[in-house]
């Protein structure tokens, strides 16, 4: 429904095939062809490119287009993790090359930045951290009675402990220790009162 909002807002949308870069047993093309990147980027003559990565090495060869031809940049990280930079080490002195000439480099925290420049070539010149942001409805407060409406739905008592996690099921995502903590919480008295729900993030 978000395409469709800006679509009908009149943003245009220029569509990079389909790819897994997480299957390193398959490189994803974006590590080394710029032409899909490239064919858009002719197309619609930006005055500058936001890159919104969901890895460090996201859309590494469009960057490096960028570069070559004087297309000024920025780039945002969402997520850095260490073991990253074994899986893409061929790839980290293009990653250097594209993060020197970024007009900014900006993460998503703290720790993230130190991630991009301990293990991803990150210069210590270079780098901002801006938080996500939430819309004023984020911090609007709970109606009580579709709580507890949707709380009853849900099959939840009152004295319900429900616990959420979201994301993509792959070990960077941490399940692991949360699979953990269940089998210490079981031990626990209040563990009765605990319901857990994995919403599955679609990449």
């Amino acid at each position: 429904h978000l395409i469709d909002d800006r679509q009908s807002g009149g943003i245009r949308h220029h569509w990079l095939p389909t790819e897994q870069l997480y299957d390193l047993t398959m490189p994803a093309l974006s590590l080394r062809d710029a032409a899909p990147a490239a064919s858009i980027l002719r197309e619609c003559a930006p005055d500058l490119v936001l890159f919104a990565d969901g890895c460090p090495l996201s859309s590494l060869a469009a960057k490096g287009y960028c570069h070559r031809h004087g297309i000024p940049f920025l780039v945002l990280v969402h997520c850095v993790y260490e073991g990253w930079q074994h899986d893409f080490a061929e790839q980290l002195p293009a990653l250097a090359q594209c993060y020197q000439h970024a007009l900014e480099v900006i993460a998503v925290s703290k720790d993230n930045l130190q991630l991009l420049r301990d293990c991803f070539a990150l210069g210590r010149d270079k780098g901002r951290v801006i938080y996500n942001g939430r819309p004023a409805s984020f911090f609007s407060a709970v109606d009580p009675e579709q709580r507890q409406q949707q709380r009853k739905a849900m099959g939840l008592g009152p004295d319900s402990v429900l616990c959420l996690s979201v994301g993509r099921m792959e070990p960077v995502k941490g399940y692991q220790y949360q699979l953990e903590a269940m089998r210490a919480l079981m031990r626990c008295p209040g563990w009765m009162k605990l319901h857990f729900q994995i919403g599955r993030a679609h990449v």
